[in-house]
C-alpha cells in the first residue's frame, strides 16, 4: 500500500528481447543472449489472471495498442503463448511447471 492507503499499480512487463550487436571500422562486438527490457501493459484483472497461470519462462505474441499519453509507443492489452520452457525439454524429461501464485 502506499502512502495515500491505495493498492500500488505498476504495469510493467520485463521481457528479454536480444542484445543488440555491432560493427563499424574499428572493431565489433559479437553478443549472445538476453538483455531485459520493460514493457507497459494495461492492467485488468482478466491480464493478471492470465499472467499467475502462466509457467513462464514463455516465448509469447503481444497484442498492442498506442499508449495514450504517448502514441509513439504501445501498451500490451494481451498475449498468446507461442511455447514454454516447460513445453518440449531436451531429452525428452518432463519438468514440473511452477504452480501459480494464491492471491
Amino acid at each position: 500500500m502506499s502512502k495515500t492507503g491505495a493498492p500500488y499499480l505498476i504495469p510493467v512487463l520485463f521481457v528479454g528481447k536480444p542484445i543488440r550487436q555491432w560493427k563499424n571500422d574499428k572493431g565489433q562486438c559479437l553478443t549472445f543472449g538476453l538483455q531485459h527490457q520493460e514493457v507497459k501493459f494495461v492492467s485488468s484483472d482478466a491480464m493478471t489472471r492470465k499472467l499467475e497461470q502462466t509457467a513462464f519462462p514463455v516465448l509469447v505474441t503481444f497484442d498492442n495498442e498506442p499508449d495514450p499519453e504517448d502514441p509513439s509507443r504501445n501498451l500490451v492489452i494481451d498475449y498468446q503463448v507461442v511455447c514454454s520452457l516447460f513445453d518440449n525439454v531436451p531429452g525428452g524429461k518432463p519438468l514440473d511447471k511452477p504452480q501459480p501464485i494464491k492471491s
